[in-house]
């Protein structure tokens, strides 16, 4: 701030160039110069839930934050990863296309599920003792060989067929209707 602050609604400006107290109504642009690190925070009381923290670049918006009441939302707003991290290094990325790749050890804890699916068709979890993989809709089949070669296809039915080598034709089948292992 150049000159002298005259008729202002807001007091508490000090010397050093910090502002506090600040009630505002409207948009918050803050400039600095390039190669500067700047510190904003943004506390609205307001009902308002259209209001967002928009992150731009040469007047395009970059990144988005904002608050619907129900929900916290983060959005990359251009054709760009968002990358999120910790200790200065990127923890978790996801690409435009919405993969993610996790850079260390995804944990989930005991009793809590990965669905896999967009109706949750298949299950993976754990319950302290045991690990479950439930398959809701079609077959559980186990591949090796890049996934070229089936070696296990545990069928919805009941039926169990192992494979060996080529993974086309059953070595070892087990009719659940009949009960009997052919």
């Amino acid at each position: 701030l150049a000159g002298t602050l005259t008729n202002a609604a807001q007091t508490n400006i000090t010397s050093v160039g910090t502002l506090t107290g600040l009630t505002t109504s409207g948009v918050i642009t803050q400039q600095t110069p390039a190669n500067t690190d700047s510190i904003l925070t943004v506390d609205s009381t307001s009902t308002n839930v259209s209001q967002r923290l928009n992150l731009s670049a040469n007047g395009t918006i970059q990144t988005q934050l904002y608050d619907d009441a129900s929900q916290t939302k983060l959005f990359a707003v251009t054709n760009k990863p968002l990358l999120l991290g910790t200790n200065n290094t990127t923890a978790i990325t996801i690409d435009s296309s919405q993969n993610t790749q996790f850079a260390g050890t995804a944990w989930l804890l005991d009793g809590k599920n990965i669905y896999l699916g967009t109706d949750g068709d298949m299950r993976l979890r754990h319950d302290n003792s045991n690990g479950y993989i439930d398959c809701v809709t079609g077959s559980l089949i186990l591949r090796t060989g890049g996934g070229a070669t089936q070696r296990l296809n545990l069928a919805n039915n009941g039926d169990i067929s192992f494979y060996e080598d080529t993974g086309s034709t059953a070595k070892l089948f087990w009719d659940a209707s009949d009960e009997r292992l052919t």
